[in-house]
């Protein structure tokens, strides 16, 4: 992005031209010389080779000798942005792509599948896709772990949910319960642990 930056107001009064095909026929390539594949960063010095190729004959994949390797972990069942985040910036996997995908066993911005599964041993560097249900259009919405408001008064179990965890769509529902004093909230739906988006609506039930 930063080469794209500078180049685009370098070249900005240049006009758009082809690439011209090298005149020599035969281009040097550094590869790893026990496989003649790319070298990567990892490469020392001394297991790289210069070797020439024909032009569009060379290497084009990359070697994982040296690479670093981890376990990949399990993120099915987590949200897409916990996932990304864990795997970017926490363990140092270096190329996580998020596919939306419908799913309508897990809630909206779940990751219900990985590509490697988890548990695998592989590069840093290998490109890992998150499988994430995405119910609407749009990029997904956070999701949130929802509180479990059985017992309390409903309008602090109103404010815990609207206020302490940005929910937008909760419905206070009167339901007479004689085994709770009035103005308690006696069930909810979804039930308390669930994940949910904040749009997703909610209902509290209390006696009135």
């Amino acid at each position: 992005m930063i080469w794209r930056t500078f180049m685009a107001g370098a070249l900005q009064d240049r006009p758009a031209t082809d690439f011209v095909k090298p005149q020599e026929d035969v281009i040097p390539v550094l590869v790893d010389k026990e496989n003649s594949k790319l070298i990567n960063r990892f490469t020392p010095p001394e297991e790289m080779e210069l070797r020439h190729y024909r032009y569009g004959g060379e290497p084009v994949e990359q070697s994982e000798r040296f690479m670093e390797k981890k376990t990949l972990p399990d993120v099915v069942g987590m949200p897409w942005e916990q996932a990304n985040h864990l795997l970017l910036m926490m363990e140092g996997f270096q190329d996580v792509e998020l596919v939306p995908e419908p799913n309508p066993a897990v809630q909206a911005g779940v990751v219900h599948r990985q590509e490697p599964a988890g548990g695998s041993d592989i590069p840093t560097s290998t490109k890992i896709k998150l499988f994430y249900n995405q119910a609407q259009e749009g990029p997904p919405q956070p999701v949130v772990t929802l509180p479990d408001v059985v017992g309390m008064p409903w309008d602090q179990a109103n404010h815990i949910l609207v206020m302490g965890n940005g929910l937008v769509n909760v419905k206070r529902i009167a339901e007479p319960n004689p085994a709770v004093p009035a103005g308690v909230v006696h069930r909810q739906e979804p039930a308390g642990g669930w994940r949910v988006t904040l749009d997703q609506e909610v209902r509290i039930y209390y006696n009135p």
